[in-house]
């Protein structure tokens, strides 16, 4: 099955599972990946992405095991994404604009430790 990411200016097509953002205020900063490579394709940041509270993102994520989100997501918030046990074998579909960290977080199954 081939699925289609967007955010931003970056896009995807993969044989899989896929994952896609980009900085809300700046749509030709973004990333996306595939599962099956789970290394940046189609990379346009700028900079190391960092989380802020207040700063704003899209992302577009289809067919992605939440375990892969958390791990990608640990990258910009090392030693803080939590995977509730009942979710571990979740598969996220999610499409979300103009969103914090947090939200997007917590949209698609996972926590933030405090």
């Amino acid at each position: 099955m081939i699925n289609f990411c967007i955010a931003g200016k970056c896009h995807i097509n993969c044989h899989g599972a896929c994952v896609c953002w980009s900085d809300a205020d700046d749509p030709e900063d973004c990333e996306c990946y595939c599962l099956d490579i789970l290394k940046p394709v189609n990379k346009k940041f700028k900079h190391p992405m960092k989380v802020t509270p207040r700063a704003k993102y899209n992302i577009c994520a289809k067919s992605m095991p939440i375990t892969q989100l958390a791990l990608i997501f640990d990258k910009m918030l090392p030693y803080s994404i939590l995977i509730p046990a009942n979710a571990v074998t979740k598969i996220v579909t999610l499409s979300l604009k103009n969103k914090t960290f947090r939200q997007i977080i917590i949209a698609s199954g996972l926590a933030v430790k405090r």
